[in-house]
Order: structure tokens, then sequence, then C-alpha cells
């Protein structure tokens, strides 16, 4: 009778005893429960792995947060995060086109345009001799992504409404210095420097100026394309209101 065998037999044996105390106990990380699982917590080596471009997303405080938004195509320019899936290993290895890279996260941009990448991760963990007999100590996976050079909502002008006011048609663009006109109701505004782009993701916010006899409030707004529609969620500060108020925004590409 090998070693796990024992274990299950006595778990079996102490578990019986407990259930008439404790009819409820079907916890299978308790070892006192009926249907306890000793390898409910051991993995053998996986590796799998996502990829992943990065966006640095300014918040009320000063300093930026990465946003990490899961990809098949991605902007060559922009940077890409390669993740392992899983947390403990004994030791892994990336095949990123001529690097050979043994850290846990690889981040990289500058990727050849318009053409498939390959990615190959190699993940070594010593397997659980009793958990996982037959296992290996070594798994390898090999994902794609591609990589473009231009993002789809370049040169490409959006006509849709906002959600608070559907009978306003209103056209939504970048302009050649990726500034972004049309999304504001009370002006057209110019973002600052603190905007993200990804290849269909966008991320921006607008400082408050001055327009005339009307004031462009700061803005906030995160949007994404999906073929020939834009989706952008934003919320920016009225002048007569003094705190955000949250606004959609849908549209499609002008002919």
């Amino acid at each position: 009778m090998n070693k796990l065998t024992s274990l299950l037999v006595f778990l079996v044996i102490v578990g019986s005893s407990c259930t008439k105390d404790f009819p409820d106990c079907y916890d299978p990380k308790k070892s006192g429960c009926v249907n306890f699982n000793p390898c409910l917590f051991i993995s053998k080596a996986n590796a799998d792995f996502t990829i992943s471009e990065v966006h640095q997303i300014v918040t009320a405080k000063p300093e930026k947060v990465d946003t990490l938004i899961e990809v098949d195509t991605a902007y060559r320019h922009d940077f890409i995060e390669f993740t392992p899936v899983q947390e403990s290993y004994d030791s892994l290895k990336w095949i990123v086109g001529a690097e050979t890279l043994r850290t846990r996260t690889v981040r990289r941009k500058g990727f050849p345009p318009n053409q498939n990448v390959s990615i190959k991760l190699y993940v070594y963990k010593k397997p659980n001799g009793e958990c996982f007999p037959n296992a290996s100590h070594v798994d390898s996976v090999v994902k794609t992504f591609y990589s473009a050079s231009e993002r789809p909502y370049s040169e490409k002008k959006y006509k849709g409404f906002r959600e608070s006011n559907p009978n306003d048609t209103v056209t939504f663009y970048m302009t050649s210095n990726k500034s972004w006109i049309g999304i504001h109701p009370y002006c057209e505004f110019r973002p600052t420097g603190i905007t993200s782009y990804g290849y269909n993701y966008f991320f921006f916010t607008d400082a408050r100026e001055s327009a005339g006899d009307r004031n462009c409030h700061g803005l906030q707004a995160y949007g994404y394309v999906e073929g020939d529609s834009v989706f952008v969620d934003f919320s920016y500060i009225p002048p007569d209101v003094g705190e955000y108020v949250h606004d959609y925004f849908e549209g499609r590409v002008v002919k």
C-alpha cells in the first residue's frame, strides 16, 4: 500500500468519525471532511501565460498605475507584457525573438510590423509524485499575437450620440497631434500628455481650459474600437454642478 493510499484510508476513517459530530463537513480544504482532497493546492508545471498591452493610467495620486489589457493584436510601439499564469514553480525560460529570458514577467516593444509574433515559455517544476505520478518536470506553451503598425482609429471620424442627449449628433475623432475632439458636451477639448493609447483601447484626461464664456472642465475617458464602432465611457465636471457626472458615447465611422 503506497503512502497516498494509506493517507486516504486514514482520512476516510477520521472523516467517518468526524461526520458523526459534524454532519455538514464537506469542505475539500479541511482534513477532517469526507471529501478532503490532499492534492487540491498542489500543481504540476503549467506554462500557460497571458499577452497584455501595458497602459499607464493617471489616478488622483501623482504616480501612474499600470493597467494590463489582454490582447491578441497589439500596436507594435506599445509595451507588451508576458506573464505566466502559474504562481509557484522552480524556474522558467522565455524565448522572445532572439532573446532568452528568465525573469517572471517580460516587457518588450518594437516588434516587427504587420505579422504574427510567436512567444514561447518553458516552466520547470518538480512534480509531486503522489498527486501527479506521471507528470513531467517541464511544460512549454507557444502563443502568438499580431503586431500592428497602425491603430484602427487613426485618421477616422466617428458620428454618434451621447447617452445624456441622444438627439444631439456628435462627431468624435483624433487629430494628427493625438488630441481628441468632440466628446466634451461643453466645448472641444485637447487632452494633456496624460494619455495612454493601445491598439484599439485608449484612455485620456483633459485639464480645465477656458473657451470664451464657457469652461471646459476636467474630463476622464476610456474607450475602445470594435470594427467600425467606437464606445467611450467618460466623466466630466459641468460648470454649474462642481462634481463629476458620468456619460457614454457610441458612434460609427463616417464613410
